[in-house]
This record gives C-alpha cells, structure tokens and sequence, in this order.
C-alpha cells in the first residue's frame, strides 16, 4: 500500500522515537532514510515518505560523507530524482561489483571512498549496457518477441551483479516480464521482473517445483536453478 515503508524509513521512524525529535543525530540519519526510501522505490504518495524525503533533502549538503560524493561526482540539481538516478545507483554499484562494506565504511566516516565508489559505478554502466545489448541480442537469436514471458540464459556472458538492472530494462523496453539468468558452478542464478498489473511474480515462481530458491516480491524476484533443468 502506499503507506508502507521500506526498511530504512522503519529504522529512522525507530530511531525518532527512541532519540526524541530534535536530537541532532536524526539530521544524519534521516539523510540515509530518505536515500534508502527513493531508492527502494516505496510510494511517495505516502505523507511518511513524503516527510522522510523531504527532509533528508534539506539535510542532504550538511552530512559529509553524502556531500563528499555530490561534489566529487559533480552532481546537481538535489532533489529525488537525483538520489535515484545518480546517487543510490552510485552507492549500489559497491554491492553489486565488490562489497556493500565500501559504502558502508564511507558513510560511516570511517574511510573516504568517493573515488572508489565513482569508479565502480562507471564500470557498472558499462557491464549494464554491454549485458543489455547481449539481451537484446539473445531476444532476437531465439525468437522470443511475442512471448508473455522473456527467459535469457546468459550463462557466464552477464555480471551477475547487473542481472536484475538489464531484467529491469528489458521489462521495460518491450513491456513484458523477463528473467535473466546467469551460471554459477552447476546452477543458474538470477533476477526476475515482472510486467503488468496481474502478474505477481513470487506467487508464479512458487508453482515452479524445479527451483532451488527464490524470493522476492511482486514486481521483482531473484531465483536459482540447477543448469540440467533450463530448458
């Protein structure tokens, strides 16, 4: 529902009511909540968001580590759509390429990883648009438009770490669900993304016996398979 949030926004509304309203440290924190509430894509329309966002927005220039990277990555225009075009995604790329410890210790103040963190989100790029164009690619080889369901085995071609950013892109580039999925070892692993408004995608990922595990939620899932039962 539109009132739900995500788990950042359920630590800092924890953490206001533990700490009182006005102690300082929520000027930080609420910086992290409202990046994390964007991030997660949680509804706007939600007056808790909504405050939690705004908020962190006016407090977003003020906490050092976030500050480090607008100016190092000569970000402008400080709004919501910049923490989920430029910001989140540069502070994801960690976790997806290296290790979430990267963003972790920079926004702790424990270490200056600005330039880390740059880097690893172009090399992010690149993976993404060079997977994607594989896709693509991939769709047109096995003749898979008109399909309601787009399955990719990219094996070892796709980082596994930008499986769900090209799913995301293929759904949204030809409006159907897809899954893409990758090797690793003897299985295949990978993310899904669903299209439309009848389509729940853990509900149809739990008819299907053969996988090992999934989990998700409506409009995104992750999964895995052993590679002799794709076929």
């Amino acid at each position: 529902g539109e009132d739900k949030l995500c788990g950042a926004g359920i630590a800092y509304t924890l953490a206001e009511e533990c700490l009182g309203e006005n102690h300082k440290l929520l000027t930080q924190l609420v910086v992290l909540a409202a990046i994390g509430t964007v991030a997660d894509m949680v509804s706007l329309l939600s007056l808790n968001n909504r405050r939690i966002v705004k908020k962190g927005l006016l407090h977003m220039l003020e906490f050092g580590p976030i500050l480090k990277i607008i100016e190092e990555a000569e970000i402008y225009n400080i709004d919501e759509h910049m923490i989920g075009f430029k910001l989140a995604p540069l502070i994801n790329a960690c976790g997806r390429l290296e290790s979430p410890i990267i963003a972790l210790n920079h926004l702790i103040g424990k270490e200056d990883n600005t330039k880390k963190m740059i880097e690893l989100n172009k090399i992010r790029i690149e993976l993404t648009d060079v997977g994607t164009a594989y896709a693509e690619k991939y769709i047109l080889d096995n003749q898979l438009l008109g399909n309601k369901v787009f399955v990719i085995n990219a094996e070892n071609t796709i980082h596994e770490g930008v499986l769900g950013l090209i799913a995301g892109k293929i759904t949204n580039k030809y409006n159907v669900s897809s899954i893409l999925l990758g090797k690793k070892n003897s299985e295949l692993k990978g993310s899904a993304r669903g299209y439309g408004t009848n389509v729940h995608l853990t509900e149809v990922l739990s008819k299907c016996p053969s996988l090992i595990t999934y989990g998700g939620h409506k409009e995104a899932a992750g999964l895995s398979l052993k590679e002799q039962d794709f076929y």
